[in-house]
């Protein structure tokens, strides 16, 4: 079974900032790193990502972190780069949507099939249902020809029993979602509050599809971020149905 190696797993530095977002969209974008790709041990990759995040955070780049949301070895580990629902900078015009870089160059040699099932995989944890190069974003020859051939453009290869069924619900997350209209307010009513899965799915769905009043006092809460008013609790709640429900 895939897993995905955290950023306390390979030694992440920690970001000059950091900002979160509901991200958009159905797409995974895809990159590659442009240099060296790691041999088949562990050590090696981990060092090719903080090699990366080093050259992101460094003079040349600037940015405040590691620019892709995750990273997949020749060998098909996956990293945790900025992580999920993270700001990220990987394409302009993009960045509030998941991207996965590629460790190595892939304009002429395509990417190990093990990396290439670990994207799909990575799609299918993350809710999403296509795949971009980044040059379809932007004026680049990244992810490199060879990717685009084998793995962006190329027919989605059949699911093994290894790979995870549907999306994974991020059980050790805490979320918590409260609403008051502008009635309960002026009656001196706390509101509704749901917390977990089990109690917020049916309100996250209720949500999704009609959204709320900008008179609502709106607030939701998931892996520690909290969003708040009408039109990003909206969002948040339909980027959570999609993916997870």
């Amino acid at each position: 079974m895939t897993s995905i190696i955290s950023r306390g797993g390979w030694g992440a530095r920690p970001p000059r900032s950091r900002a979160t977002c509901a991200w958009t969209g159905r797409t995974l974008w895809v990159h590659h790193s442009d240099g060296p790709a790691p041999s088949d041990s562990r050590a090696s990759e981990i060092a090719t990502v903080r090699g990366i995040q080093a050259f992101h955070q460094g003079p040349q780049r600037g940015w405040a972190d590691i620019g892709y949301a995750f990273l997949v070895a020749p060998s098909g580990r996956v990293y945790e780069g900025r992580g999920v629902q993270v700001w990220a900078a990987h394409c302009p015009g993009h960045n509030d949507e998941p991207s996965v870089c590629l460790m190595g160059t892939y304009d002429a040699t395509p990417p190990s099939e093990a990396a290439r099932e670990a994207v799909w995989w990575l799609a299918d944890h993350l809710g999403m249902t296509d795949l971009n190069g980044h040059r379809q974003g932007t004026a680049t020859s990244c992810p490199g020809d060879a990717t685009m051939r084998t793995l962006v453009d190329a027919p989605r290869p059949p699911k093994t029993s290894q790979e995870d069924p549907s999306p994974v619900l991020p059980h050790g997350a805490s979320l918590r979602l409260h609403l008051r209209t502008l009635g309960e307010e002026r009656a001196g009513k706390g509101g509704r509050a749901w917390a977990g899965w089990g109690e917020c799915a049916g309100a996250l769905r209720w949500i999704a599809r009609h959204g709320l009043a900008p008179t609502t006092t709106a607030a939701i809460s998931w892996r520690g971020d909290t969003w708040r008013g009408p039109r990003d609790v909206t969002n948040v709640a339909k980027n959570l149905t999609t993916r997870y429900l």
